[in-house]
């Protein structure tokens, strides 16, 4: 099989996609010819949202959906892509392909979606961590839109028998739908001396929209959701699971909202294990809550360090 890095004019690109320069860029011309030789050559993974992904994608193309907490834990390694995986086949398949089969990873387009920096930092982090992992990693220069344009043909809309994401937590996306998340672009670019590391710190604006429902009637917030009365209403949230040592109760002597307090530390070697019992029996309430009523777990730093 053809190596990205054979030197091959159309497997190099100065259209890097969006993707690190230290990442090899593929053309569409290349791509189309592995499809046609040996689909299975190449691992094909889709960086877009599970929408996007959704609406049309590349053939046999996996899409890497992932909320920003969980990439975060990828980025660190403290967490295993294949561990990640929901279906046992598509599984097996990447590890299988680990050090073994060319990775092809793409965005929408050539350049940066400033809309959407989460799927920058999904190509950027899981092209890093993918090259730690020994393996031969290639960005497909111009992303999907522009193999879309040239091969239509070679793309599909998503079916009963699309294979499952490779994270399984579609759920718990967090991502800001506000444009301006561009202006935290300098949290995206690396010193070039930190190029075959993974950077975890991704800013704060991709977990910007908080409070975030991960279940029903179930919220995930922060420092500012814990003193906003309003939100707190609009959001019905009438249980609040504070898991800072530091953070007032700011509403707990109007009677309007019950407090459990856990003095959880954000560091790494802060053991978690011993809180589980009564978090889970506060958050079990929700089961005798009126249906009008919500739980908010409050913290300060989005759980970096898990």
């Amino acid at each position: 099989m053809p190596s990205p890095d054979d030197g091959d004019s159309a497997m190099r690109s100065d259209d890097d996609g969006g993707c690190s320069s230290a990442v090899t860029a593929v053309d569409a011309e290349w791509l189309l010819r592995e499809l046609r030789t040996d689909s299975g050559r190449c691992i094909l993974i889709d960086c877009r949202s599970s929408v996007e992904f959704g609406e049309a994608h590349i053939r046999h193309a996996v899409n890497l959906s992932i909320p920003s907490i969980m990439l975060r834990r990828l980025a660190a390694g403290k967490i295993e892509l294949v561990s990640t995986i929901k279906c046992r086949e598509l599984k097996a398949k990447i590890a299988d392909a680990i050090g073994n089969q060319v990775f092809v990873v793409y965005g929408e387009s050539a350049a940066a979606d400033t809309s959407h920096p989460l799927y920058n930092d999904t190509l950027e982090i899981l092209t890093r961590r993918l090259k730690q992992d020994g393996c031969r990693v290639a960005c497909l220069s111009g992303g999907f839109a522009d193999f879309k344009t040239r091969y239509p043909e070679w793309c599909e809309s998503d079916a009963a028998d699309v294979p499952a994401p490779l994270m399984g937590l579609r759920s718990l996306r967090i991502s800001s739908s506000s444009s301006s998340a561009s202006s935290s672009s300098g949290g995206g670019s690396s010193d070039v001396d930190d190029a075959d590391r993974c950077d975890s710190s991704l800013g704060l604006d991709e977990d910007r929209e908080f409070p975030v429902e991960i279940v029903p009637f179930l919220f995930l917030g922060n420092a500012a959701n814990s003193e906003d009365s309003e939100a707190l209403q609009r959001h019905r949230i009438q249980y609040i699971l504070n898991v800072t040592p530091d953070l007032p109760n700011v509403f707990e002597d109007s009677g309007n909202i019950r407090y459990m307090q856990i003095p959880i530390a954000d560091h790494w070697n802060q053991n978690l294990a011993c809180f589980f019992p009564k978090a889970i029996e506060f958050i079990g309430k929700l089961n005798c809550f009126p249906p009008t009523s919500s739980i908010m777990i409050a913290e300060t730093k989005f759980l970096k360090n898990i």
